[in-house]
């Protein structure tokens, strides 16, 4: 049995900030997306940039506890949000024969 893979589809990132968000959450839902490289999230990561979006607000008014600050962390690296995740993702792109 042959195992065939399937490519992601298209990105059209996170989307607009769902209605029930706060006016604050959504501004930084807006500013947060808008630095989302393209081609990283589709509409099926709204969960967890919905979970990176609070727990950024939670940051900035500095109630912030340190497992949050791990998983605020790795969100923003899992959406390459962070030097490193850019750097890593610059040269996998790099390194990719399709250009």
């Amino acid at each position: 049995m042959t195992r065939t893979t399937t490519a992601e589809p298209p990105s059209n990132g996170v989307g607009t900030p769902p209605a029930h968000l706060t006016d604050d959450l959504r501004a930084l839902w807006v500013e947060l997306a808008a630095d989302v490289p393209t081609g990283v999230a589709t509409t099926a990561d709204r969960h967890a940039f919905g979970l990176l979006v609070a727990l950024c607000q939670r940051a900035r008014s500095g109630n912030v506890i340190a497992s949050e600050a791990a998983q605020m962390r790795q969100l923003l690296d899992d959406f390459v949000l962070t030097p490193s995740a850019r750097q890593r993702r610059a040269w996998q792109q790099s390194c990719d024969p399709r250009g």
